[in-house]
């Protein structure tokens, strides 16, 4: 019997060093197959198939599995996985006397169908289109033109019916400045479009397209603004849902002054006291980058013009009946 030991051990010894990892990993896991008689090396049963193959076999002989550590592991665990499902589902009695392999095939067949429905999916053709998109993070895409730079953002929350526009301009009066910035919500998009050359026409009849498209409510924070500049600049008789309207009745019964957007709904750097773009410095930004041409400047107007439009988006979302509002508040 000590002899039979120490040949073996010899045999073990004179085996190749990936041999030896593959033979501790079997015995380790429980797959290691008997030894055969008339047979000197253990065997090792195939995880997948079940095939008993020699020890120093680098594929398996009956279904070519590649027998290295890393496979054997990956489909042990999933026969491990596999019998953990089948012993909770024969807990139920309607699988209670049903053969283990039928079990495990309706699985199997349960996988192979939820795979075939993902893979025709919309969900999983818009992640091939988008591979880098990372689940459950917002994705935020730039498109820049000769006469104007777009960024869409899609959000975790949408608007079901209608559009909130929010424009950025380089001053108060409608007959003498001008749009420079347009930025609205639809369903879950945020989009800001920035004007970047100094006519104002071509990125008038862009913004004009898009404005055709949008649909119907449209909500605006003092929306008066946007009404009289799409009048006199664009040629639009816009209406609005002004989101205003409710805090201002509030406000006037209250004698408080009417609230700015920001005011309702502040930003951190307002609490910690950062410096932050506000709208009086729009003018200021867009003459200076008329000047140097630096494209930085203009993302300073889009971020300011998304953040007002959140802002405007949570009031939607948290009254979503304006009209009710007073009373709500009440």
């Amino acid at each position: 019997m000590g002899e039979e030991k120490r040949e073996r051990s010899g045999d073990y010894e004179r085996m190749p060093p990936a041999f030896k990892v593959l033979l501790d990993f079997a015995r380790e896991r429980g797959i290691l197959g008997e030894e055969k008689k008339g047979t000197e090396n253990p065997t090792i049963k195939c995880p997948r198939c079940g095939h008993e193959n020699p020890s120093e076999a680098v594929f398996c002989g009956g279904c070519a599995l590649r027998l290295t550590r890393e496979e054997v592991e990956r489909y042990t665990r999933i026969h491990e996985s596999l019998h953990e499902m089948v012993s909770l589902l024969k807990e139920f009695p309607e699988f209670k006397d049903a053969p283990r392999w039928i079990i495990e095939d309706a699985i199997l067949e349960g996988f192979r169908k939820a795979l075939v429905e993902f893979v025709n999916s919309p969900e999983y053709r818009e992640k091939l289109r988008h591979p880098d998109k990372k689940e459950g993070m917002v994705n935020m895409e730039v498109i820049k033109h000769q006469n104007s730079i777009t960024t869409r953002t899609e959000l975790f929350v949408s608007i079901p019916q209608g559009a909130l526009i929010d424009i950025e301009t380089t001053g108060l009066e409608e007959r003498v400045h001008e749009i420079i910035t347009f930025g609205f919500v639809s369903g879950n998009r945020l989009s800001v479009i920035q004007r970047k050359v100094k006519d104002k026409q071509p990125f008038y009849d862009e913004i004009k397209d898009i404005f055709n498209k949008l649909s119907r409510p449209f909500y605006a924070y003092n929306c008066e603004f946007e009404e009289k500049f799409f009048k006199e600049q664009l040629g639009i008789q816009l209406e609005a849902t002004d989101l205003m309207a409710p805090w201002r009745k509030l406000a006037e019964r209250k004698t408080k002054k009417w609230p700015k957007l920001e005011e309702l709904v502040s930003e951190p750097e307002m609490y910690f006291g950062v410096t932050r773009i506000s709208a009086k410095d729009i003018p200021t930004l867009w003459n200076a980058f008329l000047s140097g041409g630096d494209e930085k400047l203009l993302e300073m107007i889009m971020k300011h013009n998304k953040a007002d439009l959140l802002r405007g988006l949570y009031l939607l979302v948290q009254y979503p009946h304006l009209y009710e509002l007073g009373k709500e508040i009440e």
